[in-house]
This record gives C-alpha cells, structure tokens and sequence, in this order.
C-alpha cells in the first residue's frame, strides 16, 4: 500500500510498550509506516497517567480518531480517560488495533488485518486515499462502580466467579507455556477449558461464589456460580456467542450456577448461544438482558483483563451510560 496526504481525518496512533505485540515487535516497529502519513500522530505511553495526558496531547492537536495499538487492558484505560475525565470536548473515533493477548474488542470492533502491523496500514491508506466510506460500529460501554479505589471504571466485558478464578489462574499457564499460540487467546480458552473440565471431573480449583444479582431494579435472586458474565460486545473470543435473550437492553447477562446439570449437553449450545432442551434456568443456565445489574459478592472480577476489588460491603453497579464508535475501514 502507498502512502498518501489526503484530508481525511486526523489520527493519533497510541501505542503501548507493554501490550504483548509491541514487546515481541519492539514499540518503534510502525515508525517506519507512520512517517508515511504526516497527518497520523504517535504517543507511546504504559502507565495510565501516561495514556491520559497522551489523550489530551491529541485532543489538543485536533485528532479525530484514536487508534489504540494495545490490548483489551489498554482499551479499558482509553475509555476511563474519554467518558470519567472528559479529554475530549467530543467523543472521538476510535480504531483497535490487535496488540494485545486476548484482543476480545479488537476481535469484536477492531480494525479488520489479522496484525497490529497490516490493521494500521489499512486504517492509514484509507486515510490517505481521501475515501470517506468506512464503516462504523457502535457499542455501548459498561460502566462499573463500587471498586475498592471509588472510580468507576469502564469497559467491555465483565466477568467473575469461577470466570475470574479461572483467568487468574491462566495468567500464570499461558506465561509458563512454551506451545505456539498458548500465550493468546486460544491459550486463555484452552488453560480455562482445562479448568472446566477439572471441575467437571470434581479435579479442578473452581469454588462456589455466593451472588446476589438484581436486574434494573427487580428483586434481588441469591446463588452460588460457576460462572458470570456481563458483556456489551457481539462476539467474544474465538467467534463465541454466550447469550441468548431477546430483550431490547444493552448488557448482555449470562450466568451458569454451581449446581448446574447436563454440563456437556449444554456447553455447544451456551457457547453459540442457541438455546437447546437443557439450556434452561432449572438446569442452572441463564441469559438475560438488561438496563442495570447490581452484584452483591466478596469475590474479585474482571473488567477486559482488569481486576477489579469490591469495597467492603459495597455492592457492584454495572449500567451502560455511554455509547462509542468505532472505525473499520
């Protein structure tokens, strides 16, 4: 692809050092492919003070799209900085690019590629060309509140119980793996798969967490999980479709109690979410929609790779305040 000077909008590419393409990559591999585009501007920044006054640098320059070169993690913190302190006076674009792990956004809403490397070479050849069609996709953001820290956080994918225990546990799998590919992820489906199966075999770490979930205000329902997540996302990792209800609401619930039953026959069904004879609340397995939901538990979570700790006594808020655009040229 050749460079170009068109007028298209004016793009900041942040990349981060820390994401795991950039350090396999090395942070100044797209340099080169950049210096092309005069009207894309570069930050490099790790931490999230860094991520932020980079943010303001580009609000500042007038920049249109923020194309976010880092992992799901890094997403997360660029959502913190735009919605909770406001850098922008308008909502920017924003184009993912896979530099991470497990890239669920980037999989989700992300500059199509396959690389850190071709996505922005794409995004920024259309931006040269002067073509002014691309899509863009919409997402609403979940908006977490009740952490130990007091700021609400935001992102795209919720997830806790035995989710969280298990993701805990696979940071260490896939850091140890030496298996092509276990490092991203597939390395999460297969250390969590394993995990699951564990628990099945009555083998594996995986233990109850007591739950009360509360849907837009309804009353409140207590049970232990094995399993629970909160999404705002079309697909997950590896194409996978957990949900299942119809009503017209943004957070995508699903959940799978402890004593759960016909875990085999359900799981091709959960994974698609194409409900089936056994994919049913009296099974243990529940898909629901909704405005708000507000958990009640002493368990960790995580938000997109991010853990987040509960305050003492303090139930966790999930609403969808905002709404985010995203350009896939």
């Amino acid at each position: 692809m050749s460079g170009g000077t068109g007028d298209g909008p004016r793009i900041g590419v942040l990349t981060n050092p820390r994401s795991r393409h950039n350090r396999l990559a090395g942070v100044h591999a797209l340099e080169p492919l950049l210096a092309r585009y005069p009207r894309a501007l570069h930050r490099v920044a790790a931490s999230r003070d860094d991520i932020w006054a980079a943010l303001a640098a580009f609000a500042a320059l007038g920049v249109d799209v923020v194309a976010i070169n880092g992992g799901d993690g890094t997403v997360h913190t660029v959502l913190d900085g735009l919605l909770d302190r406001e850098i922008f006076d308008e909502l920017p674009l924003l184009a993912v690019l896979p530099g991470g792990r497990t890239n669920m956004t980037a999989n989700d809403v992300g500059v199509r590629g396959g690389s850190s490397r071709r996505a922005l070479e794409r995004l920024l050849a259309w931006n040269g060309s002067g073509d002014a069609s691309a899509d863009v996709t919409s997402r609403p953001v979940i908006r977490v509140e009740g952490d130990s820290d007091g700021r609400p956080r935001h992102g795209f994918f919720f997830g806790t119980a035995g989710l969280y225990q298990a993701t805990v546990n696979c940071w260490a799998f896939r850091e140890a793996s030496r298996i092509p590919g276990m490092k991203t992820g597939l390395g999460t489906a297969v250390s969590i798969g394993r995990q699951l199966v564990g628990h099945l075999l009555r083998r594996g770490p995986i233990a109850p967490t007591p739950i009360g979930v509360q849907f837009d205000g309804e009353a409140r329902t207590d049970g232990e999980y094995l399993m629970l997540i909160v999404t705002t996302l079309d697909r997950m990792a590896l194409g996978l479709r957990p949900f299942w209800d119809d009503r017209p609401a943004p957070l995508r619930f699903t959940a799978v109690a402890f004593a759960h039953r016909h875990f085999l026959r359900a799981v091709p069904a959960l994974l698609r979410g194409k409900p089936n004879g056994v994919l049913k609340p009296e099974h243990g397995y529940s898909s629901r929609n909704a405005h708000s939901v507000v958990l009640e538990l002493a368990s960790g979570c995580m938000l997109d790779g991010e853990i987040v700790q509960p305050r003492p006594h303090t139930p966790i808020h999930l609403t969808a305040k905002h709404t985010v655009r995203f350009l896939r040229p």
